[in-house]
């Protein structure tokens, strides 16, 4: 394997050399393969009490976070608040709403999450949920339909699309903010998410086909009744809604990036750094996805060019509005490019929160994710302020 990948990397050669030859092929092979079938971030967290109204928690970089997150473990779930005590080797922080029996809520391992929405049902009830299947080109979507209740049918709807590691649920904290300003939602899977279709073989394309199921969630919404779309997109899915806001500007009023992949070149050289390997092994990882021989090692059907895949190559024939929100502390995917793709695109506005890991702008900083999205919102849509809607 790493000879023929050798022979298929003529114009990396330099760097495989620099790198240490099969050495450095087989690196970008796995780095490559990350890219395009990832892992899902799923920490364990050492719960060591639990009371009524809090929880004690060994110290780690997840549980000592500003914000608000859930823990599970099987058949129970507890949503954690502010963090009320910390120490070098433990954390208490604020509970409230549990759910599950009284005797599972013990000390022992759980599950840590971001997502601190489980479903849309989970969101209250000034909402109305439903699911309904999208028709997409490779077979159905299940997809979320959130309504508020108390306004008008509204012919304004967001597509919310997750990252390529996450799930559907991973977007619910941004729903509440839509559903203020009497906004419908509509939270769609893609292939091979584990929730849409499954293709052969089941690589992600970093947004390049999964675009293609936005595609139909747009077409399904326009059928609805909408007549604004606004596309939302965290991390890898901010890179799918790209995609489809490039071929539906003329129906797209607008796209909302959380924690944004502008650029998949980046990405990757951040994952090899974070490891402590050579940020250039990306150029191998790109050259793999690149080799119409190669790319099917790395689990997709046909080449792609990872230098197309930057938002900033289209900055000056973009007129939609563009929101990012995002952090400097993200580590996954550097805030620098979003202010780069900002500073060339005049339709871009960004909001900057507090310093957040990657996709936790709102739970570190909700004020001003939430503000900073409803106030775009109003300006693109000519909306009115919440408390003069009805």
């Amino acid at each position: 394997m790493a000879r023929s990948l050798l022979v298929s990397f003529v114009t990396s050669g330099a760097v495989i050399a620099a790198l240490g030859g099969a050495s450095g092929a087989l690196l970008g092979l796995i780095g490559a393969r990350r890219l395009t079938r990832p892992r899902p971030y799923e920490p364990k967290v050492q719960v060591e009490s639990i009371t009524d109204e809090q929880v004690s928690l060994r110290r780690t970089l997840d549980t000592s976070l500003p914000g608000e997150y859930r823990i599970v473990a099987p058949n129970s779930s507890l949503l954690l608040g502010d963090v009320l005590s910390s120490g070098k080797q433990s954390v208490t922080r604020q509970t409230s709403q549990r759910t599950g029996a009284g005797d599972s809520f013990t000390a022992g391992s759980w599950l840590w999450e971001s997502a601190v929405f489980e479903s849309p049902a989970d969101l209250g009830g000034d909402v109305t949920v439903d699911e309904i299947l999208v028709h997409g080109n490779h077979g159905d979507l299940p997809t979320w339909i959130v309504v508020p209740k108390r306004f008008a049918p509204s012919d304004t709807w967001a597509i919310h699309v997750h990252g390529h590691s996450s799930q559907r649920k991973q977007v619910l904290r941004g729903v509440s903010t839509f559903a203020r300003l009497g906004i419908n939602s509509m939270i769609i899977p893609y292939r091979n998410d584990g929730v849409g279709p499954s293709t052969q073989p089941r690589g992600h394309t970093l947004g390049v086909h999964e675009s293609e199921d936005v595609d139909a969630a747009i077409d399904a919404a326009r059928a609805a009744g909408a007549t604004k779309v606004i596309l939302v997109g965290w991390s890898m899915g901010a890179m799918i809604a790209f995609h489809a806001m490039l071929r539906n500007q003329s129906v797209v009023d607008g796209l909302v990036g959380i924690s944004p992949v502008t650029s998949i070149k980046p990405l990757l050289r951040s994952g090899f750094t974070r490891v402590h390997l050579p940020g250039l092994l990306a150029d191998i990882s790109g050259a793999i996805l690149k080799s119409s021989k190669m790319c099917r090692a790395a689990s997709i059907a046909a080449p792609i060019d990872l230098d197309s895949l930057s938002w900033s190559r289209y900055s000056d024939d973009l007129d939609t509005p563009v929101l990012l929100i995002h952090s400097a502390g993200d580590k996954v995917m550097p805030f620098r490019f979003t202010h780069e793709f900002a500073r060339q695109t005049p339709s871009a506005t960004i909001v900057q929160t507090a310093p957040a890991p990657h996709t936790l702008e709102w739970n570190v900083d909700r004020a001003s994710f939430e503000g900073g999205l409803e106030g775009w919102l109003i300006k693109v849509l000519s909306l009115p302020a919440p408390n003069q809607l009805s």
